[in-house]
This record gives structure tokens, C-alpha cells and sequence, in this order.
């Protein structure tokens, strides 16, 4: 049975109280959370602030619902001793989620004290006005949620997002905001979170991949639920937990702004896998003309290698082994029995993510000379590697996506590799996409292509479309040339991982560029138009 919930009711010298919710001694995970919502403690109104602290004490929370306190800054400074007096240690980390009218105190108090504060999630930003300076606050490492219903009628959207691209601004633009901050517009939802479409996400778990996640993982499509009418709601718009599928009537995705989630116009409406999000601006769709359809094919994309490399005990050097694609590449090149070389900058994110750092070589792509070192005795590579928006110093698209894959190839021709290999992406040549929003990531992806093709080296550039983390070979996969797939397709990364290590092994995939998607309507793990149907560049 669980340990009933202790309660503590703090006064403050300067006026106001709070109540301090505690987990268990053994349960408690290090961290603060002060939560605080339009109807404070009043038991008609949800969210409230007490249910929020009940469902975080659950998860090892201290949690603080401020009550009368008015200025949270008051709670912050007050709570950490009485914590550390009744669990033996002071709060290492303190997250503040609001909602409403105090979400504008939460944001003040991160700007107004950066560093006391790593996370901060804020829902339905009704107070007209505020936009603080929160460069100091992402310097310092915080992380900023942002959330809004769009039939929110206490809390306009137009408002909303006023305030975030003002936020942006003052960031020094969408990249920079982009590292530190998202905001998720949730159609069919209102105040609250409540209405006909599904708001109940747990933002939570969200917030802490991003801040302690192994690689940091943000928040770029979270799944909300709506759950049936007969369900126990689960009283937590941020620590609702796992919903149990029987109880979920619908779910549906989210994207960071300015992306908008959109139905397929196939599949189940009520089921999240059917929503997408399009680039802003989409120029008209071009149908394949029959001679640019690939011939089907039935052949799996089986990880195998020509027998002439049987006996070759040469490595394949795989850039970004320590993401969840190349972790997935590593994977799959030893199911081939083919040795692999992972080359990261730190290798002890790959113990973090619990593969062989054994064998890894240690190089920043940026860094030509140490390339060069990490390729001696390769015999071919993939290329994997990304950079992350808004990245640290010059960790941007153009120095790690363009220029550092110039490093590899100039490596490559060099040493007098066989392949390379490069994960490109769907869409690069489209440059109104919304993903060039954020620092022409895919116009750099292009020129890295073409700087590739250029090289002399021998090449196969595969696009997938957008990654995600369905098991492998469980889906069809399409091969397809013309960079005209239809927004909101995907493929799971395992399949893709399968797709460089077949493709490496295949001659008939050489000096070629193809996309890639996956299709459950497909046989599983079906291939269809086999790499020698692809035409040549």
C-alpha cells in the first residue's frame, strides 16, 4: 500500500503560505516542483494545485503548491530548508510548472533568478505583457515548455504566439529560442486542456529527457490523450502518467511552433500515427510520372555483404554512433558480421547508452586532423551525424552537417575508402521547409550531398523521411528518387539502420540517391523498388 501523503502548511514571515508535499525518503529523487494554477487549491478546479503536487510525490517529487503565496520567488526561497530538515538533503534541481494568470510568475521568476531554476513548463499564457528576457535563463541551462489549447477562449492563441516570437527575438532568433524553448499549440482543445481534442500530456517526463536525457532529447512531437468518459481521469495536467490504452478514446501529436499538426486524410483520425506536421509553405504536390515508379520488389533489405568482403576485417567507421540512428547502425552491422568503428566525441555516451566504446575512435567532425586519424584503416563509412537546433558555440548545421562531413569526405578519398555512405533527409532540396527554419539544416544537408556527389568518391545517399522509433521490419519499406514524397511520412530507425548496412553492401546502390519510407500496408519488412531498379545520379 502506499505511504499516505505527507502534507506540511508553511507560513512565510512576509505573509502568504504554502504546502509542502512529500515523497518518501527512499523514493525521493532530488528535485523540487513548485506547481501553481489559476484555482490554487480550490477542490472544483482542475488543474489544481494539490492534485499536481499528489501525482509528482508519486514520482519522487518534493513538490510546493504556493496557495496565497503570490510571488513564487517567496516558495522557492523558503521551501529548500524545510526540505532538507525532513529528507537530509537540499533539492538539486527545481522545475516550476504553471497555468493561466501565474504562468506570467513563473516566467518572471526565471528570468528574475536563472539558474535556481532548470525547467519550466507554463500552460494557457493569458497575461497580456509578458515577455521577459529569458537569455539568462537558457544560459544558465534552463529548459522552457510553453502549451496553449487553441479553443482556449480565456487565453487567445494570437496572443500566444505574440509572445513567443517576441521571446524569439530577444533569444537572437528562432535557432537560438529553439535550443532552449518550444510552445505546442493544441487544436480542438480549451482552458484547461479540456474540449473535444486530447490534451493530456505528460510534460514531465518531457521536460526531464530534455534536461537530463543521454543524448538530451526535446520535446519536438508529444502525444496528448483524451481519455473515455467512463476512465478515472487522472487529475495531473503535468505528471499524468501512463494512460492505459483501453481508457484512451483519442490521441493526436504536437509540433513546436510555427509547424501545425494535420490529419493524413488516412487512418484512424482518433489515433495519433495519423496526424502530421506540413512545412509552412507547400508548393504544389507533383505526382511520380509512370516511368519515375520504381519497379516492385519483393526482396527484404537483408544486411548482407558481397563475398568479397567476407573476409575483410576492415571496420566500417560509423560518424554519430552515440544517437539513437547510429546506435541502431552499430546494431545492425553486427548482425551482418561486419566490424564497425563508432566515432564520437565522447565515448562515454555510448557506455551511457550501453554499446561496445571498446573500439570507438574519439574525433569532432570539425576537426579535420582528428577525421583523418579516424578513418585510418576503415574501408568504408556512414555518416550520421547531426547537429542540434540551436546548438552550443559552433555546433550549428553548416559546421557539423556541411562542413564536417567535407572533413570525412576529403578523409575518405584520401585513405581510398569504398563507400560513403551519407543519412541525409526527405525534403532537402524543398527550401521552403519549416526544418530550414531553424538554421537551413536541410539546405546544408543538400550541399553536403552535392559536395559528395563532386568528390569522386564512390557514394550512395539515402533521405529518409521523418524518424521514428517503430521496431524494425515490421512495416514495408519505399524506395523512391525525386524528393517528392508527401509530407508526414516516417520510417522507424531501425529500418532505416537496415537500409545503410543493405545499401553499403549492395553495389547496385552505388552513386545513387534515393528516399525512404515505411508503409504498414506493406508486407513486413518488404522492400519495394530494389536498389538495382534506382536510377543513377
Amino acid at each position: 500500500m502506499e505511504q499516505r501523503a505527507l502534507a506540511l502548511e508553511q507560513s512565510l514571515a512576509g505573509g502568504g503560505r504554502f504546502t509542502l508535499y512529500l515523497p518518501a525518503r527512499e523514493a525521493w529523487n532530488g528535485r523540487l516542483a513548485l506547481v501553481t494554477c489559476d484555482a490554487a487549491d480550490a477542490a472544483a478546479g482542475w488543474p489544481n494545485s494539490a492534485a499536481e503536487c499528489l501525482a509528482l510525490r508519486r514520482r519522487g517529487y518534493a513538490c510546493v503548491a504556493p496557495g496565497g503565496v503570490t510571488r513564487l520567488a517567496d516558495a522557492l526561497a523558503a521551501a529548500p530548508a524545510r526540505v532538507q530538515r525532513l529528507l537530509g538533503a537540499a533539492p538539486r534541481q527545481c522545475f516550476v510548472l504553471a497555468h493561466g494568470h501565474v504562468a506570467c510568475d513563473a516566467l518572471q521568476l526565471a528570468a528574475a533568478l536563472p539558474g535556481s531554476v532548470q525547467g519550466i513548463v507554463v500552460g494557457g499564457l493569458v497575461a497580456p505583457g509578458c515577455d521577459p528576457d529569458l537569455r539568462a535563463f537558457a544560459a544558465a541551462g534552463g529548459r522552457l515548455i510553453a502549451f496553449l489549447g487553441l479553443a482556449d477562449q480565456a487565453a487567445p492563441s494570437a496572443a500566444a504566439i505574440e509572445w513567443f516570437e517576441s521571446l524569439e527575438r530577444r533569444a537572437g532568433g528562432a535557432v537560438a529560442a529553439a535550443g532552449f524553448a518550444r510552445l505546442f499549440l493544441w487544436p480542438e482543445v480549451g482552458h484547461d486542456m479540456r474540449g473535444q481534442g486530447p490534451g493530456e500530456v505528460d510534460w514531465i517526463t518531457h521536460l526531464e529527457r530534455w534536461l537530463f536525457g543521454t543524448p538530451p532529447r526535446p520535446p519536438d512531437d508529444p502525444v496528448a490523450v483524451r481519455r473515455i468518459g467512463t476512465a478515472r481521469p487522472a487529475r495531473s495536467l503535468f505528471a499524468p502518467g501512463m494512460a492505459d490504452p483501453e481508457d484512451v478514446a483519442a490521441s493526436r501529436p504536437a509540433y513546436p511552433f510555427p509547424l501545425r499538426t494535420v490529419f493524413k486524410g488516412r487512418g484512424d483520425p482518433s489515433h495519433w500515427e495519423s496526424w502530421f506536421a506540413p512545412a509552412i509553405y507547400r508548393r504544389p504536390f507533383e505526382a511520380l510520372r509512370p516511368d519515375e515508379v520504381p519497379a516492385a520488389s519483393s526482396t527484404a533489405p537483408v544486411c548482407a555483404w558481397p563475398a568479397t568482403d567476407a573476409g575483410d576485417v576492415a571496420p566500417v567507421a560509423v560518424f554519430g554512433a552515440s544517437g539513437r540512428l547510429g546506435a541502431a547502425i552499430l546494431e545492425a552491422l553486427g548482425a551482418a558480421g561486419v566490424a564497425s568503428r563508432p566515432v564520437v566525441r565522447n565515448p562515454q555516451r555510448l557506455v551511457a547508452a550501453g554499446l561496445d566504446a571498446s573500439a570507438a575512435a574519439v574525433a569532432d567532425v570539425r576537426d579535420a586532423g582528428a577525421v583523418d586519424a579516424a578513418l585510418v584503416g576503415a574501408r568504408s563509412v556512414i555518416f550520421a551525424a547531426s547537429a542540434t537546433a540551436g546548438g552550443d558555440g559552433d555546433n550549428t548545421p553548416q559546421a557539423v552537417e556541411y562542413a564536417g562531413f567535407v572533413n570525412v569526405v576529403d578523409a575518405a578519398r584520401r585513405h581510398g575508402l569504398r563507400r560513403v555512405l551519407l543519412v541525409s533527409s526527405a525534403a532537402c532540396t524543398q527550401r521552403e521547409h519549416i526544418h530550414n527554419v531553424w538554421g537551413d539544416i536541410l539546405l546544408w544537408k543538400l550541399r553536403a550531398e552535392d559536395y559528395l556527389r563532386q568528390s569522386g568518391v564512390p557514394y550512395t545517399v539515402l533521405r529518409p523521411t521523418g524518424l521514428r522509433q517503430h521496431p524494425g521490419g515490421q512495416r514495408g519499406i519505399h524506395l523512391v528518387q525525386g524528393d517528392r514524397i508527401a509530407f508526414g511520412e516516417e520510417i522507424g530507425r531501425e529500418d532505416v539502420a537496415s537500409l545503410c548496412v543493405a545499401a553499403l553492401g549492395d553495389p547496385g546502390a552505388a552513386g545513387k540517391t534515393f528516399e525512404a519510407y515505411s508503409d504498414a500496408t506493406q508486407p513486413c519488412g518488404g522492400l519495394i523498388g530494389s536498389f538495382a531498379a534506382l536510377a543513377p545520379d
